[in-house]
């Protein structure tokens, strides 16, 4: 980066010019030491630091002139594992704080030479009090003090007018640093929020997909529901028709996700009773007449009212859906395992395959792909959605 007088135009590479004739020394020069016997006329501060927000770090740097802040400057630094000291940055932490000290140095020339060339009073004015926070760039000034001609390097803060453009330049770079701060915190608490929203819309939508299983023979019914969220849950009842188990399912899987918060049910049922009754039963009315599927109506109605939005679709039974297809599955082994029970023995290990098996399924659907929305031969959509 190159440092430009005003009034000469010729520039001198801050950052690369040899800080003495011999290292370690600055030999003084009788201009600087001529301007430092002359009035001030401009102070002029650089004040910077490294600053560390989100594991990011930053050089942050502001300047001042006569008692009032001028410019800021906000760099990202390289992050350390870019550096090329290795994988390992954490083993060469002196050479990583040394690159950052230098990059920092880098921005407060660059800072410097701005602010001279905007502020910097005539040398037939008086002399221009400079002070800068990096040692670095105050090496290099003072070895060059011709390239600005009326510059006095000050090594401490001193007098009123520089005292106030450092509390100035200060006052600035906190609230730069406030900023950076104030600016992650808003940053995460979008991603929060953004998460949040998407848990609660993962949360706010499930489908559903219930079925029942039969004994010709017998009157023990099994029921079964299998949802998007991966629940996988069984019943099991006395009942002379396949129809109320089914409703039985449809009412316990409505009941379930609306205690546990969902906003949207989509129910799949392959019983076209079921559909009319909990669609259509003012169209039906002797669907109410057994007691157990009006009380399963009624629940699912008193959600409704409740503000769950319930649908409740009907889809051709044992045509592949997963939901369903799972829901049959479950709902036999439901059946089989009520009447094995009373006979005294329970076969878990079926069980237990039907679960691993609808995880490893479920784990390659989307959500989208287990309702369609589209009524045709296979599938009937609830009457709001047709």
């Amino acid at each position: 980066m190159t440092d430009v007088d005003p009034r000469t135009r010729k520039g001198t590479n801050l950052m690369s010019a040899p800080y003495s004739h011999k290292p370690g020394t600055l030999t003084p020069n009788p201009a600087a030491i001529a301007a430092s016997a002359r009035p001030v006329a401009a102070s002029l501060v650089v004040y910077g630091a490294l600053v560390t927000v989100d594991s990011v770090r930053y050089a942050v740097v502001s300047t001042g002139c006569n008692g009032r802040a001028k410019d800021l400057f906000v760099r990202v630094l390289t992050p350390a594992k870019e550096r090329g000291f290795g994988d390992y940055p954490e083993d060469c932490r002196m050479q990583v704080a040394r690159a950052e000290a230098m990059d920092l140095a880098g921005v407060m020339a660059e800072a410097f030479h701005r602010l001279w060339s905007q502020h910097a009073a005539l040398a037939e004015d008086g002399t221009t009090a400079v002070y800068v926070s990096s040692p670095e760039v105050c090496q290099v000034l003072t070895a060059y003090p011709e390239e600005y001609p009326g510059m006095v390097v000050r090594t401490v803060v001193s007098g009123a007018a520089m005292q106030s453009t450092w509390q100035a330049c200060r006052t600035w770079h906190s609230a730069a640093v406030t900023s950076l701060q104030d600016e992650y915190e808003a940053k995460r608490a979008r991603e929060e929020e953004a998460k949040a929203a998407a848990e609660y819309a993962a949360l706010a939508h499930v489908v559903v997909g219930t079925d029942a299983s039969r004994n010709t023979y017998g009157s023990t019914a099994g029921w079964a529901a299998a949802s998007s969220t991966g629940d996988l849950f069984i019943g099991s009842l006395r009942a002379q028709s396949i129809a109320p188990a089914e409703a039985t399912a449809i009412a316990s899987a409505v009941q379930g996700y609306g205690h546990r918060g969902f906003r949207v049910i989509d129910v799949l049922t392959d019983s076209m009773t079921c559909y009319r009754l909990f669609n259509q039963p003012e169209e039906y009315p002797g669907l109410l007449h057994h007691v157990g599927m009006k009380k399963c109506a009624q629940i699912v109605q008193e959600w409704r009212d409740a503000g769950v939005v319930v649908n409740v679709h009907w889809v051709r039974g044992h045509h592949g859906h997963l939901l369903n297809e799972f829901a049959d599955r479950a709902a036999v082994y439901a059946r089989r395992d009520r009447e094995w029970r009373l006979h005294g023995g329970r076969n878990t290990a079926v069980w237990d395959r039907i679960r691993d098996e609808f995880t490893e399924a479920l784990a390659h659907a989307d959500i989208e792909d287990l309702i369609g929305m589209e009524s045709n031969e296979d599938f009937h959509a609830a009457p709001a959605l047709a």
